[in-house]
């Protein structure tokens, strides 16, 4: 569930304005272009909150590499999420689910009806690599379909609304019951779903024309 996300926005500048994200809060990040088929083990901007007050925007890994050392955790049920990890909120503006035999699989993207940014509710931590460095790593929390979602997949990723943000992120706010009570499937209204482009299917394919 939620293999392949979308940032189409043309620049750093556009995303910190939509997010009220101070030039301080972009500082270091580096080059930014606009992406149709992002997959696992991509960089991609991470939206998180500095001391509960600046937002920072940082390049991340997506995926996570297990204790045994074996595949790859991308996603995370919402319903076993570890409170008291670091939060984050993924930067998107759609994602991509399928439907259709496997042989013929039909690929559709789900948006905000207005194309505003979406936010999903997400976890990062420090990771070791194979060769001794270090490098920060992101995995997206899930949760139960919702109506729009439930005829082409039982689990939908987490979307956070902009009252939500910084309550979610903020590291001193640990209150569980509070912190659940946001990892809900997204209200009626809230995504919008489009056809897409077969070629969406291939993680080398990447452009407006998906």
């Amino acid at each position: 569930m939620c293999g392949r996300i979308t940032l189409t926005r043309p620049n750093l500048e556009s995303i910190a304005s939509e997010l009220n994200v101070s030039a301080e809060g972009c500082r270091g990040y580096p080059l930014l272009e606009a992406h149709y088929n992002i997959a696992p083990t991509s960089v991609h901007p991470i939206l998180t909150l500095v001391d509960s007050r600046q937002r920072r925007i940082s390049p991340m890994t997506w995926g996570s590499i297990p204790k045994n050392g074996k595949g790859l955790t991308i996603n995370w049920r919402s319903e076993n999420f570890p409170p008291r990890a670091p939060r984050c909120a993924v930067i998107t503006d759609g994602f991509y689910e399928w439907t259709g035999p496997k042989d013929a699989r039909q690929p559709y993207w789900f948006h905000r009806p207005d194309h505003a940014l979406l936010m999903m509710a997400g976890l990062y931590k420090w990771q070791k690599n194979g060769d001794g460095t270090m490098m920060q790593v992101f995995i997206i929390l899930t949760t139960r379909a919702n109506a729009l979602m439930a005829p082409f997949h039982h689990r939908m990723p987490v979307v956070l609304d902009e009252l939500q943000l910084d309550d979610w992120m903020a590291p001193t706010r640990n209150n569980e019951e509070a912190l659940r009570a946001m990892l809900v499937p997204a209200p009626d209204g809230c995504l919008a779903a489009d056809p897409a482009s077969p070629f969406v299917n291939s993680v080398k394919n990447d452009g407006p024309d998906l």
